[in-house]
């Protein structure tokens, strides 16, 4: 089934399909409570997908993994190489991007637009080089101030801006309240980051 607009809305497409539509286990279902078709993986995990992707993608089982060090779920399913004992992940959004058509070159990496590594619908993903891949994640876990691309000098005594781009650290100044650089750093993030700016 060939995708209708990338953002119809999910509870128009369930309308459209046929009441005798039956939901066997690990097999996508309609959330009528978010109006959403939600397709299960394992460990308790859903991905969110599009009612016109739901036929396609239920042709696999999908596990919930994670990148090696992340802390950001997705959907992937295994696939072994052809005479071989060796397999590859297959990502559940980078299949969604390439039957949207939005998949055009390997070179690139698959986006999520709100950050959310289980959210597939086609509209929430995006391509994105590495760096601006980066760019849309949140603040890292070590960091203490509260505040993404704000962190504490002690030497003097204030709150410091650093944002990261093209693998080079920019300054933003020094702050004596961390509101105060938050603001500036999300400042600094737009004029650096552009669309890919995360402020969270």
């Amino acid at each position: 089934m060939s995708p209708p607009d990338l953002c119809i809305p999910a509870r128009g497409v369930a309308e459209a399909m046929p009441r005798s539509y039956s939901i066997p286990t690990r097999k996508a279902y309609f959330d009528t409570a978010s109006s959403e078709w939600r397709l299960p993986l394992t460990q308790g995990f859903e991905a969110v997908v599009d009612g016109w992707n739901v036929e396609f993608l239920e042709m696999w089982n999908w596990h919930a993994t994670q990148y090696e060090g992340g802390s950001t779920w997705y959907g992937a399913r295994q696939v072994k190489y052809p005479n071989s004992k060796l397999s590859k992940h297959v990502y559940l959004h980078r299949v969604v991007a390439e039957r949207a058509g939005t998949l055009s070159t390997t070179n690139l990496e698959v986006d999520h637009i709100d950050n959310n590594g289980l959210n597939n619908r086609a509209c929430n993903l995006r391509l994105a080089s590495s760096g601006e891949n980066k760019h849309n994640r949140p603040a890292p876990r070590t960091n203490t101030s509260g505040y993404k691309g704000v962190s504490w000098d002690k030497r003097r005594g204030l709150y410091r801006v650093q944002v990261k781009f093209e693998s080079k650290t920019h300054w933003g100044g020094h702050f004596d309240t961390a509101e105060a650089a938050y603001a500036a750093a999300c400042e600094l993030r737009e004029r650096l980051h552009g669309k890919f700016a995360r402020h969270r």
